[in-house]
């Protein structure tokens, strides 16, 4: 029997009494795949009857756990934040989003566009390939910490505080260049629609591997978002006269402080997003249509 893994809303307000999460559960057990219910390690002590309904003839696991082996794909239920925290635990298994937030980008469906699902049980779907990021921090030549891979972006900004920062950012043998910023994002194509773009960054096609460096709030006319190849490692600290406390990022989760003598590394990671699409039209039309909305 093909296996499933399906991650519930982790906010109840986006599938009220399970509604949504009833109706796929049924679809694929009519369907006969093996569901795997998959949860957040904190959901283990809540008591949850429309999960309990739903999970009736289901496994379910935790996400501290690993992967459940042979998943063809895992269908998301929730926003981009739940897209994004599932490409996180399950790496190398093809994503499929279900939209329940409000905007849905990374998604492929709508909670109203369930009969889709059906097209990619009978193996009508395709799989997209997304570059990710990871960074890493060195101090005196040793590596003292490494991210996991983020889909959307690795920011580097200052603290609580609403003072500027100054950044020195390298790449190769080139100089380094000094940013006066509240930050700088490094985003990936598929995130170069997210925080990048609110900041002026430039939009790219997700076909395509590089990284988008995008400062935040620059003071400087001449300061401008950049495009560099996904080949590069790229370098970011703290500038000797920086007044602020940097802190890094990833995918808005992990937050991470760098202390002045820190240097982040900035990289392709190894690992890559798979998502299923069962739609035709390409990352243009998706754009217009979720990303036009007020």
């Amino acid at each position: 029997m093909r296996k499933i893994a399906l991650l519930p809303a982790e906010d109840k307000e986006k599938d009220k009494n399970g509604v949504t999460l009833h109706r796929l559960f049924a679809l694929l057990t009519r369907a006969e795949y093996d569901v795997c219910i998959c949860l957040p390690s904190s959901a283990r002590a809540v008591t949850d009857e429309a999960l309990k309904t739903a999970a009736r003839g289901a496994s379910v696991l935790y996400f501290d756990d690993m992967p459940p082996a042979n998943i063809e794909f895992a269908i998301v239920l929730g926003g981009d934040g739940c897209m994004l925290r599932a490409s996180h635990t399950f790496c190398g298994i093809p994503l499929l989003g279900v939209n329940l937030g409000r905007i849905g980008y990374i998604a492929e469906i709508e909670a109203d566009e369930l009969e889709l699902i059906e097209r990619a049980l009978l193996g009508d779907y395709r799989i997209e390939e997304r570059m990710m990021l990871m960074a890493q921090i060195e101090r005196d030549g040793e590596l003292i910490w490494q991210s996991g891979a983020a889909l959307n972006d690795i920011v580097v900004s200052h603290g609580t505080l609403s003072r500027m920062a100054t950044i020195e950012l390298s790449c190769g043998e080139d100089e380094p260049e000094r940013y006066y910023a509240d930050g700088i994002i490094f985003a990936t194509p598929t995130g170069s629609t997210a925080y990048s773009m609110s900041a002026g960054g430039p939009i790219v096609d997700p076909s395509i591997d590089c990284i988008c460096v995008t400062p935040i709030c620059p003071h400087s006319l001449l300061t401008r978002p950049m495009i560099f190849s996904a080949e590069n490692i790229i370098s970011c600290r703290a500038a000797e006269d920086c007044r602020s406390e940097l802190f890094i990022t990833v995918d808005g989760s992990e937050n991470i402080q760098l202390l002045k003598t820190g240097i982040v590394r900035i990289k392709k990671s190894d690992v890559r997003t798979k998502l299923v699409r069962v739609k035709n039209g390409g990352f243009r039309s998706v754009f217009r249509k979720k990303l036009a909305r007020p």
